[in-house]
């Protein structure tokens, strides 16, 4: 019989080694990643095992204070229960069963839960999708993906690809590195604050503490015109995956096109490294309600095709 119980922050560095051997398992599920943010949540991780102790599975999951919501997981692009196998099928039925009564019992009256995009899995295990279907989740959002497959690139329109071609002429260097880190937040903290009234999800000093942990994995690259930056992204890089967290450009960088030669020199960048993707993200706004189509169009530039990630909800008071 599986039993479930709270994640106990003694096990950290047990739980990092068992999300490392996931089947679906990345760097953002992580205690390492999540406790970057740990004082915006509160915990409600739960670790599924036998009778024997031995860990099955875990879902990394919080609350945002005095709310009746707990999501999996509120501090990252995606969630779900991990595992390396053990959860397939009925098994898989039986531990969300148990997790959603857990957390009714703790008093809360919905469950969110982040579906892990296929790409992102080493195999396919999507029996978490299943479960909840026969658990009476209903899908509240859906947001549309962009990505490239590096193994076998869609048709890009022979115009996109002149322009591509120019943009390889144009006298562009390429650099990476944390000091650059500084330079792009402020013009990308502008730059979103004049469009849209927001700003990023990350602050200046948040970001710089990701990479500092993960510097193999969150890495900052620039495109230098005449030694000056012209365009920045940051790069989350998974095991098949290189995702587009941030990208930004000057003024002049806008006007010379900076972000697709950039995005351009990632990608091939990616394909040479034996990658099998590169993920824009989404182009979603209000939840997926709106597609941004002018953003949806550049990223088609590149090659990229639609993929879906799937946001569901169990009302707990039911």
């Amino acid at each position: 019989m599986i039993q479930v119980h709270r994640y106990d922050p003694n096990t950290s560095l047990l739980w990092d080694a068992f999300v490392a051997d996931c089947w679906n398992g990345t760097f953002l599920a992580t205690r390492k990643y999540l406790a970057y943010h740990k004082d915006r949540f509160i915990d409600q991780s739960l670790v599924f095992t036998d009778e024997g102790g031995r860990w099955l599975g875990v879902l990394p999951a919080a609350c945002s204070m005095q709310s009746d919501v707990v999501s999996s997981h509120p501090g990252i692009t995606f969630g779900g229960v991990l595992h390396g196998g053990a959860l397939q099928g009925p098994v898989m039925l039986e531990v969300l069963k148990k997790a959603i009564d857990m957390y009714a019992r703790n008093g809360f009256r919905h469950f969110q839960y982040k579906a892990i995009p296929a790409i992102y899995h080493r195999y396919p295990c999507e029996d978490d999708e299943y479960a909840l279907f026969r658990l009476g989740a209903h899908l509240y959002r859906t947001d549309l993906l962009s990505v490239v497959n590096l193994l076998s690139q869609a048709p890009i329109q022979a115009r996109d690809q002149a322009r591509l071609r120019r943009l390889a002429r144009q006298r562009i260097d390429f650099d990476q590195g944390v000091q650059y880190l500084p330079a792009m937040w402020s013009i990308l903290e502008e730059q979103l604050h004049r469009n849209h009234g927001a700003m990023p999800t990350h602050n200046l000093a948040e970001i710089q503490d990701l990479s500092s942990r993960f510097p193999d994995r969150i890495q900052c690259t620039v495109a230098l015109q005449q030694g000056r930056l012209a365009a920045a992204t940051i790069t989350y890089h998974f095991d098949q995956v290189v995702h587009g967290q941030y990208i930004t450009a000057t003024n002049q960088g806008r006007n010379l096109d900076s972000s697709a030669a950039i995005i351009s020199y990632l990608i091939t960048k990616a394909r040479n490294a034996g990658g099998s993707w590169f993920d824009f993200g989404n182009s979603n706004e209000r939840d997926g309600q709106c597609l941004n189509e002018g953003l949806h169009h550049f990223k088609k530039r590149f090659g990229s095709t639609g993929l879906t990630q799937r946001f569901y909800q169990i009302d707990l008071d039911e």
